[in-house]
């Protein structure tokens, strides 16, 4: 998909050309007749058809260049049927649909700003235009708490927010899965250690989506320019019919066992799907400070930006197989220093009680999932649980040096 957003000075009028890549059909929204040239000569370095034309109600500041398209390239004119004009070839009802290939608008009846102003919604969420440029960014510390308070105080925020979720909404229609399992913060204060179970945030949510869509952007960008990069990908995994059905209301057993449907992910220097995300193709690259190959991604967009020269696929290669050489190292460390913190805190809090959830049975052995500390345990219990029951346990011992914690039943 094409999008261009146009700016009238003359008249404050925003105009806006949508076209299909695909096909080069494309539509104008809202044109000023002192513009038409502009738009036609943007049509033509474009390689573009303009097919449709749309006012979106009658103008009071400006006089429409909609008929003057129509004599210059035989396109249609579209308004919506509240309004008074004459000379419109198709005149759309609220909930109808206007084609352009393969894109789709649908008209919504939206009086107001005049009695006969119609919008239209996309329902498409290609990604065009992307442009990538050197920045200076300005931190301001501010909690996922007083982030959701300005999430609707703010407009930009606001408006990145309703990016993030229909961005979502895409992931999803196309078989994007993601299982809400319990996750924990660890600090340790004053030698104490302090667990803090991750609550639900909608700027949290949103700030994870748009990791997400930054990182498909620069997949597109990268592919569109042949950029060599560290690609993300993993193939379908294999889930339950039960699951699949209940995806969005998995209860804690249900989702982990979905977690064991998963297909490792992969690191390659071709792009792939990664079909847990739901994209096309994927590349992580919002942690330069934490992840190597996030930043050797941003090194090449700005080799690529600043006419320097890029690394070859060969290169990227060598870099993808020094990193995963040392990555299960890393992992396995990143496990034990959350399990060496667990330890401590139950150590510090021996007198602990709390509540486990039977998330896997086997035999006489239960599976357990802590959601205060997002911790699984196995624990012996004298009559077979059910499913989803919830077990009162104690710490019965500790290991510090193995990094154990073991519970057994109140």
């Amino acid at each position: 998909m094409i999008f261009k957003q146009l700016f009238d000075n003359n008249s404050s009028t925003y105009t806006y050309l949508i076209a299909s890549k695909k096909g080069r059909e494309a539509l104008i929204i809202d044109p000023v007749i002192e513009n038409v040239d502009n738009y036609i000569q943007l049509l033509n370095e474009l390689d573009l058809k303009l097919v449709k034309v749309i006012d979106t109600h009658i103008h009071a500041d400006h006089v429409t260049g909609a008929s003057k398209l129509k004599d210059k390239t035989k396109c249609i004119t579209i308004m919506g049927d509240h309004t008074p004009a004459d000379s419109v070839e198709i005149k759309v009802k609220d909930g109808e649909l206007i084609k352009l290939d393969q894109l789709e608008l649908r008209a919504i009846y939206t009086p107001g700003h005049t009695s006969d102003s119609f919008s239209f919604l996309m329902n498409n969420s290609e990604i065009s235009d992307i442009e990538i440029h050197l920045s200076q960014i300005k931190v301001t510390k501010m909690s996922y708490e007083e982030a959701d308070k300005s999430l609707y105080e703010n407009i930009w925020l606001s408006k990145l927010n309703e990016i993030a979720k229909e961005h979502k909404k895409y992931r999803e229609s196309r078989g994007a899965i993601r299982l809400d399992l319990p996750k924990t913060d660890i600090k340790v204060k004053d030698q104490r250690v302090l667990v803090f179970p991750q609550i639900k945030s909608e700027s949290r949510e949103m700030v994870s989506e748009m990791m997400v869509l930054a990182g498909r952007s620069i997949a597109q960008y990268s592919i569109e320019n042949n950029i060599s990069m560290p690609y993300l990908s993993q193939a379908p995994g294999k889930f339950s019919d039960e699951i699949i059905e209940n995806i969005h209301n998995l209860s804690l057993s249900m989702a982990f066992e979905a977690a064991k449907g998963f297909s490792r992910s992969k690191l390659s220097a071709e792009p792939s799907m990664h079909a847990g995300l739901g994209l096309e193709a994927y590349i992580r690259v919002t942690s330069p400070m934490r992840r190597y190959l996030d930043l050797l991604a941003q090194q090449q967009l700005v080799k690529c930006i600043s006419n320097l020269e890029l690394l070859k696929e060969s290169d990227v290669k060598d870099r993808i197989k020094v990193n995963n050489a040392s990555m299960s190292k890393i992992n396995k460390a990143s496990r034990q220093s959350i399990e060496h913190f667990r330890c401590l805190y139950f150590k510090q809090n021996r007198s602990w009680e709390g509540e486990g959830v039977v998330i896997e049975i086997s035999g006489n052995k239960t599976l357990l999932m802590i959601p205060e500390f997002a911790m699984i345990t196995q624990v012996k219990v004298k009559t077979e649980p059910n499913l989803e029951d919830k077990i009162n346990l104690k710490v019965s011992s500790i290991d510090l040096f193995e990094r154990l914690v073991d519970f057994k039943p109140l």
